[in-house]
């Protein structure tokens, strides 16, 4: 059984999706990892004095575990989980639940079910999401590795997801194509910043100059 790796979450157990085919939990030193990642993020690149806005996006969510991370951490005032699978949907509810704070889950996250790009759609469109843009964390652990591409980082950027300040992290098990950042011609340039070996499991870190 999974279990959160830090934050006033730590040691909570949460359930896994039971079709291996739909989701491939992260590791917990991938998920540590991630959390030091982002606290050196928000330290050093924003002001979080004022945290009413900071959000996160896990946009193929699978059993909720790096999303409720991020809730542990109490920093980001809204997380968002999507998955197009129900079964995943229908964990990711259930984990929320095991965490025994439903007052405060409430307040601070959003479940969408929906295809990953209508997903996108939906919140830059929602007027009620509008506070939140553009996006602080995305998050990206998609089950087929070539739907990261430079038509989807350009996405982001045609739907004011994100700004230059945004942080796009994608975990994978295979080496990025970096010519989903090297050749993007946006205003300026996108740029690969980092990347984070955790076994067979990487990081990859990405910035977009506008």
């Amino acid at each position: 059984m999974l279990k959160v790796s830090s934050g006033k979450y730590k040691f909570k157990r949460l359930k896994e999706v039971q079709d291996k085919t739909i989701t491939r939990p992260s590791k917990d030193i991938v998920k540590l990892g991630l959390s030091n990642i982002i606290n050196y993020y928000l330290v050093n690149n924003l002001d979080i004095s004022n945290k009413n806005n900071l959000s996160f996006l896990d946009l193929f969510g699978g059993t909720g575990q790096i999303g409720i991370e991020m809730l542990s951490k109490d920093i980001f005032s809204l997380v968002i989980f999507n998955d197009k699978s129900k079964e995943a949907i229908k964990v990711i509810k259930e984990n929320l639940t095991l965490l025994n704070d439903e007052q405060y889950l409430n307040e601070h996250t959003l479940l969408l079910n929906k295809d990953y790009l209508d997903t996108l759609k939906y919140i830059a469109s929602s007027k009620e999401l509008r506070i939140y843009l553009p996006l602080n964390v995305i998050f990206l652990d998609p089950p087929y590795k070539d739907i990261i591409n430079y038509d989807f980082i350009l996405n982001l950027y045609k739907l004011n997801l994100i700004s230059k300040d945004s942080l796009i992290i994608i975990e994978s098990d295979k080496d990025l194509d970096k010519s989903i950042v090297d050749n993007i011609d946006l205003s300026k340039s996108s740029n690969l910043i980092k990347e984070y070996k955790y076994g067979r499991s990487k990081l990859y870190l990405i910035k977009v100059d506008l």
